[in-house]
């Protein structure tokens, strides 16, 4: 009886100690970086411009968009300084959470006469803030732009 009972439990513990397979892990899903953003642009120039951007998806890790400058009043997502937007963003990831190559070709035609620009930089998403941050230099017509950084979230 006694060696009956000892059997019992043991064969209770090596059943309810579960199997040797491991429990299922979400995997890390990427930050959605195709959207509508809303945001700020701050340099050594400028400091808290609002801004906003339409952005997509083109390709495996390869986004594009139009980015938005709100000078008075204009809404985000509308030109603040003619045309369709006031230039266009080009990046890419590297299937994660980082910016490797970013691009923003600033048109700007009613800003001081035309404000042609490019900036480039490198960025990452801040999963404290849920911020997409770019930090980025360039140089348009008001000069030579350093320090800079984007910072958006997503619009809800």
């Amino acid at each position: 009886m006694k060696n009956l009972l000892c059997l019992t439990l043991f064969s209770l513990l090596l059943f309810s100690c579960g199997s040797d397979e491991e429990p299922e892990i979400d995997p890390i899903v990427p930050f959605q970086f195709e959207g509508r953003w809303i945001g700020t642009w701050s340099d050594n120039l400028f400091s808290g411009i609002s801004t906003s951007a339409i952005i997509r998806e083109i390709g495996e890790n390869q986004y594009s968009g139009s980015m938005f400058i709100i000078a008075g009043t204009n809404l985000p997502f509308t030109a603040g300084y003619g045309g369709p937007n006031d230039g266009s963003i080009r990046f890419t990831t590297d299937g994660n959470n980082n910016v490797l190559e970013y691009t923003y070709v600033q048109t700007a035609p009613e800003y001081r006469g035309g404000c042609p620009g490019e900036y480039n930089g490198t960025g990452a998403i801040n999963e404290e803030l849920n911020r997409l941050v770019i930090n980025f230099t360039g140089t348009d017509c008001d000069g030579f732009h350093e320090n800079g950084e984007f910072i958006w979230r997503l619009e809800e």
